[in-house]
């Protein structure tokens, strides 16, 4: 016995669906709110990222001071719009952060050297890594 189904019917509920999720989508991208900002400050402390080219790294802690929360509109008139800084005005010259991780963090200098020793080992494997892919990857050369 051979079964038949009505296929006009899901088509249609499948069209009052798509209707209807259509004007949901509609509705929500008409809507856009924001309520408040959250500052949290973060401690700095040594880090171990090894892209710095000199001195040694500063990373974020897990601690932070209790967060201050505003309005937006309150946070923007506080902190006018500014032009984006590049990459490099927002780099810190080794010398600072040499400063910030002694005066402020109170890291001692004998972890400082410690970190950048092993920066150093990793830059130095990466430098070995990339002269042998180097020469694994090399065209080889037609012979004429």
């Amino acid at each position: 016995m051979e079964k038949r189904f009505n296929t006009e019917k899901s088509v249609r509920c499948s069209s009052r669906f798509d209707q209807e999720e259509k004007k949901e989508e509609s509705m929500m991208k008409k809507r856009v709110a924001f309520g408040r900002v959250v500052i949290r400050e973060y401690e700095r402390d040594l880090g171990d990222n090894p892209s710095v080219d000199c001195g040694p790294p500063i990373a974020i802690g897990w601690r932070y001071s209790p967060s201050h929360t505003h309005s937006v509109e309150e946070y923007e008139s506080k902190h006018p719009s500014q032009k984006r800084r590049s990459p490099r005005e927002l780099a810190l010259p080794a010398g600072k952060r040499y400063s910030i991780l002694l005066n402020e963090c109170h890291i001692p200098m004998r972890r400082m050297k410690e970190v950048l020793k092993e920066i150093k080992t990793i830059k130095d494997s990466r430098d070995r890594e990339s002269v042998h892919a180097e020469i694994f990857f090399r065209k080889p050369h037609a012979v004429h």
